[in-house]
């Protein structure tokens, strides 16, 4: 979007100026027309009836003004500016030629001037009223809504009325005819102008609420790309982590059973996959595998199995996982976590669940620093055992949890863990007390044949 220089801003002011100008104009002239208008009715030989309607109608002379300024709100442009400054200069010569001129005197069996006036200026109202009209069709053919145009058509519809409503009075006088002529012209003028300025206020809320609501709309897509990109960063700050958790392990310690060594290096492989996955990896050091999971090269890209998929369950699984060694998946978390000094209990179950391998280590491993945080010297258990067709893992914290910043960060984690196991058909639960904290996974069983028994 360019920004607004000096220049733009003298350019858009300039139409401004020229109505605000010709309303000064119309309201002084219509004053100092009042003021003779007052003056004459104070005359020996009564006031005129006809000037008597013209200054119950003096008000209709601020309406040009207002619409003035709506049309400042609606930015006009140099056409709309020479119309009214135009029609202006009518108007202000029509009602000084009101001030001091007598009646003209009708030939006798003919009609009279203000007859033939009245023909000539009704023929004006109606080319001026055209000549906008059709300019408004014309500028916004196949638009929906009130064009503004429209609000520039009634104003100087009700600008010529006002014109008429003076020559009328000027040329017929006190016919008591005239009285009727000039108040109905009046109320026309009124009329026009009035409508036209609601139709420049209809307008211009329609476009502010548009753009209300546009604003609103990226609004809304901004916050959440940003709560996308609060998430994507604690998952990358926790693959760090436990990546950093383990090479110090494994530096550190150079008498790790093979076992152990292997374990966390199979760790670290995972946890290095998971965050190539979060902040993707250079293209020229991505597998074709890779590259074909993101669009690149081959066009068949492979896809994650949807729940209840197991291992050969069709081509393009990749290295992705079908079914849960529920011990597997919590042998290395497990390890890692007492290798660094945390007491845990657990105990191996030889289940199977449907699931991710990879997916269930991950959300095991985020419970457990959960626990940490809430209480870093609480001892640990992990039960698992089968409740029916599913599989539960609980993870037990005793003791109770200190008061600490970052609940509302690890609230919205776990409901992202917790959304990531119901891919698969599982779920997570977790509660706070006094006493502890205890966190359940709950995985759909497998039977031997890789079947999903709470399917």
């Amino acid at each position: 979007m360019r920004h607004r220089t000096a220049s733009d801003h003298v350019l858009l002011s300039a139409p401004t100026w020229i109505i605000r100008g010709s309303a000064l104009a119309v309201v002084l002239t219509f004053a100092a027309q009042l003021v003779a208008a007052v003056g004459a009715s104070s005359a020996p030989s009564g006031p005129d009836r006809a000037q008597l309607a013209l200054v119950l109608a003096a008000p209709t002379a601020a309406l040009p003004t207002l619409a003035a300024l709506f049309r400042f709100r609606m930015r006009p442009d140099m056409l709309t500016a020479a119309e009214v400054l135009s029609l202006a200069v009518v108007a202000c010569g029509g009602m000084m030629l009101t001030s001091g001129k007598p009646a003209p005197t009708p030939a006798p069996g003919g009609r009279g001037s203000a007859a033939d006036d009245l023909v000539l200026m009704s023929a004006l109202l109606l080319a001026a009223a055209g000549a906008v009209a059709i300019r408004a069709v014309s500028v916004h053919v196949g638009r929906t809504g009130v064009p503004p145009p429209a609000a520039d058509a009634l104003v100087v519809t009700g600008l010529v009325a006002l014109v008429l409503s003076h020559v009328a009075g000027w040329r017929t006088g006190s016919d008591p005819g005239s009285v009727a002529l000039v108040v109905g012209l009046s109320a026309v003028a009124v009329t026009a102008m009035s409508s036209g300025a609601a139709v420049g206020i209809a307008r211009t809320v329609r476009d502010r609420d548009t753009r209300a609501r546009v604003l609103q709309t990226h609004l809304t897509e901004l916050e959440s790309a940003a709560v996308d990109q609060r998430r994507t960063r604690h998952e990358v700050s926790n693959a760090v982590a436990t990546i950093a958790m383990a090479s110090n392990i494994l530096h550190s310690s150079s008498d790790l059973p093979s076992g152990t060594r292997w374990r966390l290096e199979e760790m670290l492989e995972r946890e290095a996959e998971h965050l190539t996955d979060l902040v993707g990896a250079p293209h020229h050091l991505q597998t074709s595998e890779q590259r074909s999971s993101r669009g690149g090269d081959e066009p068949n890209a492979p896809e994650r199995p949807g729940p209840g998929s197991g291992p050969g369950s069709g081509p393009g699984s990749g290295p992705v996982e079908g079914v849960v060694d529920i011990d597997r998946a919590l042998a290395t978390v497990v390890q890692a976590r007492r290798e660094a000094g945390r007491e845990i209990a657990w105990s191996p179950s030889g289940l199977r669940a449907a699931g991710v391998t990879g997916d269930v280590s991950r959300v095991v491993a985020d419970l457990l620093d959960e626990a940490e945080r809430d209480a870093p010297d609480a001892p640990v258990l992990i039960d698992v055992h089968l409740v029916e067709a599913t599989v539960r893992i609980r993870i037990l914290r005793a003791g109770p949890s200190k008061i600490r910043r970052g609940r509302r960060r690890a609230a919205a984690v776990l409901a992202r863990r917790r959304a990531l196991l119901g891919l698969h058909g599982g779920h997570l639960t977790g509660h706070r007390d006094a006493t502890g904290a205890t966190f359940t996974i709950g995985l759909p069983l497998l039977r031997p044949d890789g079947a999903d028994l709470a399917r």
